[in-house]
């Protein structure tokens, strides 16, 4: 589970959609 900007539909939530 990464939080980098490109990974938001592996977190599940939309924090970074660049």
């Amino acid at each position: 589970m990464q939080k980098h900007g490109n990974i938001t539909e592996t977190t599940g939530e939309r924090k970074v959609a660049r």
